[in-house]
């Protein structure tokens, strides 16, 4: 890690922002995983994207909803792989939580949300006026 404990900075190519993604800490971790919070059984995509949007990304990183659905599938992978790098322990507790399967979701809920608006310019881009 670079700069300050528990924080990774870098920059995307071809994108002049640094980027930041932090460790949660014990008490956010707990935040997320709490039954009152969220029921890990029966969530859903919407729901996990809600998740991230609004407990994680604003404590984890200085990366807003918006600014992800800019990016290109494979910065989303790169940002994905920093946060994983720099929350191993997030990831630990939750495959002890027999959990994994929520915080992978929240990966695949980011890329379909960016697939989700490119198909729609497509097809605002090929339609006839």
């Amino acid at each position: 890690m670079a700069g300050v404990k528990g924080e990774l900075t870098f920059k995307l190519d071809g994108n002049d922002k640094s980027f930041i993604v932090k460790e949660l800490t014990a008490r956010q971790i707990l935040g997320i995983f709490d039954k009152k919070n969220i029921n890990v059984d029966s969530l859903t995509f919407a729901k996990i994207r809600e998740i991230f949007g609004k407990k994680v990304l604003p404590v984890a990183s200085n990366i807003t909803e918006e600014e992800l659905l800019d990016l290109l599938p494979s910065d989303i992978d790169v940002i994905w792989e920093k946060f994983k790098a720099v929350n191993s322990v997030f990831f630990r507790t939750a495959r002890q939580l027999n959990k994994v399967e929520v915080v992978e979701q929240i990966k695949t809920a980011l890329v379909q949300d960016f697939l989700n608006a490119y198909a729609k310019l497509l097809k605002q881009g090929t339609a006839k006026d």
